[in-house]
């Protein structure tokens, strides 16, 4: 007769306190997860540099020639021809 999924977020909307605290939950076990990077309102860790044993940032340290896309791509070009 209804859509559910329209018949749960009309109802939602109406009474936001029935699904907020359940929501809530599940929003800070996943921020609260330490793989986790990203802003620091949201993650705990800005950037993956900050974690030991992790190639450090590239605008902090610069990359070794390696490891960048450049030069993969010219070595694949080189070994075609």
């Amino acid at each position: 007769y209804y859509n559910p999924v329209i018949t749960i977020s009309a109802y939602n909307d109406l009474c936001p306190l029935l699904f907020s605290p359940i929501l809530g939950k599940q929003i800070r076990r996943q921020l609260s997860h330490p793989a986790h990077f990203g802003p620091q309102k949201y993650c705990l860790r800005e950037c993956i540099c900050k974690v030991e044993g992790q190639v450090p940032c590239p605008a902090v340290v610069p990359l070794p020639r390696e490891l960048t896309g450049k030069f993969q791509a010219a070595l694949r070009a080189g070994a075609q021809d």
